[in-house]
């Protein structure tokens, strides 16, 4: 999926569904980002402790042609956007 953040956009803190392969029934569990340009300063990806209350354990800034890769139940958030718009592409592996 193509994900673009407008300015001043952002995801709240969760975790990401499973899909399944509708020919072999096999479920996905693992999540990648490719990030489509760099935002140094803003618009992290933000790795939770949990999704209620999560402190950051970690972040990431956007690069351009990097990939995350993370599994699925991994709590995160998709931090403000704020002078310019964020891309990226979101997938699952198997």
């Amino acid at each position: 999926r193509f994900i673009e953040y407008d300015i001043g956009g952002y995801i709240r803190a969760h975790t990401d569904g499973v899909m399944y392969d509708k020919v072999t029934g096999k479920q996905t569990t693992t999540s990648f980002l490719l990030y489509l340009q760099d935002t140094p300063t803003e618009g992290t990806t933000d790795f939770l402790d949990n999704v209620t209350d999560g402190k950051v354990l970690c972040s990431i800034s956007p690069r351009r042609g990097s990939i995350l890769v993370f599994p699925h139940a991994t709590p995160h958030e998709g931090a403000g956007v704020g002078s310019e718009r964020k891309f990226l592409l979101r997938g699952d592996l198997f």
